[in-house]
């Protein structure tokens, strides 16, 4: 249960709202279960490739973002890779969501295998001005699978503040593969120096979508009519971490729903303004590898809604912020 905690926006007494983007940078790590290289390789190696256009977006609109980073892809190679693996690693009853299955066709190096590694992506985002890394586990883990162990999570988690220490930074933000997290999850991570997390969407279409196909269809014609509200929401403290829930996924470009584009842009432009006029959060995210295969129109509907964003900036003090930002202004 949350447990109440105030709106970042209220803590500075004015009614201005803010625009929170995180973005679950994982690689194929992250659908190695779900999918193959053959079938989808081309759209990861098209969404890293594209990273230093959208950090060149982010820059020209003034765009704060939270990287939710897979600990693996701070590795430079793969003797890194198995040094900061933990001994302790999942134990998942289905066998297809271990990635650790995966590190037999690993190669040394990203020139050798560049669907796992993007240390030097990794790099331009820390380079990138008003940008953070947070994590998205050390292994892309699955809290809520069947199998796996709280002791195994501690291990992942551990891991994952290892390998980003010895980067240069202390992970703050955590995004959960999947949004999945339960309450003893979440106090292991505040135990390992985590302050905020992006929960899934507060919403009734939301809450049972995995279970329910017809959910899982109004979750799809959420994004193009408004059928669950706004999604703004505010911050508030569950147990010792700040729970920043996301709004939106932002969809990429599809070419069979080239028809429907300008009503996602619509939908979302109706949530921002709601948040902007109410003093609320507005939290959209997406995966780097969703600009794969249509990436030039996708940051083009991107740009759209940066542009809106700064409309609403002039007109209401709308404000991009990232987690961690968002998480520090909160506990002022």
């Amino acid at each position: 249960m949350k447990t109440g905690g105030d709106s970042a926006s209220s803590s500075k007494g004015k009614k201005n709202g803010f625009f929170c983007i995180s973005l679950d940078f994982e690689m194929f790590w992250g659908l190695q279960d779900a999918t193959t290289i053959k079938a989808y390789g081309k759209n990861i190696l098209d969404g890293k490739s594209m990273i230093p256009e959208q950090l060149a977006l982010f820059t020209e609109f003034g765009i704060h973002a939270t990287w939710g980073v897979v600990g693996f892809l701070l590795a430079h190679n793969k003797e890194e890779l198995l040094r900061y693996a933990p001994n302790e690693k999942p134990t998942y009853s289905i066998a297809r969501r271990n990635p650790y299955r995966r590190f037999a066709e690993v190669g040394e190096s990203e020139e050798e295998s560049p669907y796992y590694y993007a240390r030097p992506m990794v790099d331009r985002v820390i380079d990138a001005p008003n940008q953070k890394l947070g994590s998205h586990t050390f292994s892309h883990y699955y809290c809520n699978e069947a199998g796996q162990t709280l002791s195994q999570f501690e291990a992942d988690m551990q891991a994952a503040v290892n390998i980003a220490v010895d980067t240069a930074y202390a992970p703050l933000s955590l995004v959960l593969p999947r949004n999945q997290c339960n309450d003893e999850y979440l106090s292991v991570c505040a135990k390992l120096g985590f302050t905020c997390y992006r929960s899934e969407e507060d919403n009734w279409i939301y809450r049972n979508v995995k279970k329910e196909f017809w959910l899982r269809a109004l979750r799809y014609l959420d994004s193009y009519f408004p059928l669950s509200g706004s999604n703004a929401h505010k911050v508030s403290t569950h147990g010792e971490m700040w729970d920043i829930p996301g709004s939106a996924f932002l969809r990429p470009f599809e070419p069979r729903l080239r028809v429907l584009e300008p009503l996602k842009i619509w939908r979302i432009k109706g949530q921002m303004l709601y948040a902007a006029k109410h003093g609320l959060v507005y939290h959209l995210y997406w995966h780097p590898h969703n600009l794969g295969g249509n990436g030039e129109k996708s940051l083009s509907a991107q740009r759209k809604l940066f542009a809106y964003y700064k409309e609403l900036n002039q007109k209401y003090g709308f404000e991009s912020i990232n987690m961690e930002e968002l998480t520090a202004l909160s506990k002022a």
